[in-house]
């Protein structure tokens, strides 16, 4: 990610600014072995030092912003992310550098439920299985709801002291950024008196999230090409009368995962106003191996 690399702390550039020029770099400020932030600036003259104004002005307005890392596993069953998610959660605790993380995976087929258990005994719950399908309680909000491939599910685990303390205020940005998402995918979505994205009277984004002292956990489940048949064994998220779509029904054409994912960073990077970078392979390895 950082190639071509500039350290403001020791105010050191690592490639001759005269081979920068016109080019776009990044420039990162460290705190020991903590990225505190980064972010993007355009080289438009060769510089004696990074103390150029421009440079300076830049780094400003952009040294507030916040920092993500985005790590993007791919397949995973819902049991190995329930860990995943415990473990970087615990991070926050630890003031750990790697702490504000999205997730974002695609899981086997899965229905899930929230605290409200009590309208699913042990039968519906082998019923769904009998589909092929895993079948786990959690500590997030909301009902059930259904989890599998073509489906982008994220889990930001953020501190929201980070950014504003209020789960009311998070969740409506997470509404935010799937709208915008659908916009600029050419569809028109909104919300409703129900939590979640919706198109018309659809639900296509699902949210529930689980909070303790402002760091989060959970997220959104975002149907692109999901079989939706799936749904057709439960009440999604206990709401009756209502049905789901994926964006690929909703603009008639195939719409994958990986089509998805960079067009949800920029629109959660914009509206939660941070920059993000990839998870470091070394600690992906390294947390892979330990917890899972």
């Amino acid at each position: 990610m950082f190639s071509e690399c500039t350290a403001v702390g020791s105010v050191r550039c690592r490639t001759d600014s005269r081979v920068l020029t016109g080019k776009t770099i990044h420039v990162i400020n460290v705190n020991g072995d903590r990225v505190r932030w980064f972010c993007k600036v355009v080289i438009k003259e060769p510089l004696k030092c990074l103390r150029n104004a421009h440079v300076e002005h830049n780094l400003k307005l952009l040294a507030m912003q916040k920092l993500v890392k985005v790590w993007q596993i791919g397949r995973l069953s819902y049991s190995k992310s329930l860990k995943l998610q415990k473990y970087i959660v615990s991070l926050h605790h630890k003031n750990h550098p790697l702490s504000n993380t999205l997730l974002c995976v695609e899981h086997p087929p899965v229905y899930t439920i929230g605290i409200r258990t009590k309208d699913y005994p042990p039968s519906v719950e082998k019923q769904l299985q009998n589909l092929g399908a895993d079948f786990f309680k959690t500590n997030r909000g909301g009902l059930i709801t259904f989890h599998g491939p073509g489906q982008l599910v994220v889990y930001p685990i953020i501190n929201l002291k980070d950014f504003k303390p209020s789960m009311r205020w998070y969740v409506c940005q997470i509404e935010k950024t799937v709208i915008q998402l659908c916009k600029k995918m050419g569809l028109e979505a909104e919300t409703s008196p129900h939590t979640g994205v919706w198109v018309k009277d659809k639900k296509i984004c699902a949210i529930g999230i689980h909070g303790s002292r402002f760091v989060t956990s959970h997220g959104l489940a975002l149907n692109c090409c999901t079989d939706l048949k799936w749904f057709e064994h439960i009440v999604p998220c206990g709401i009756e009368g209502k049905g789901v779509t994926s964006l690929s029904k909703e603009l008639n054409r195939f719409v994958g995962v990986e089509e998805v994912i960079p067009v949800f960073l920029d629109c959660f990077s914009e509206l939660f106003g941070c920059n993000w970078v990839d998870f470091p392979k070394n600690d992906c390895d390294k947390i892979l191996g330990d917890i899972l």
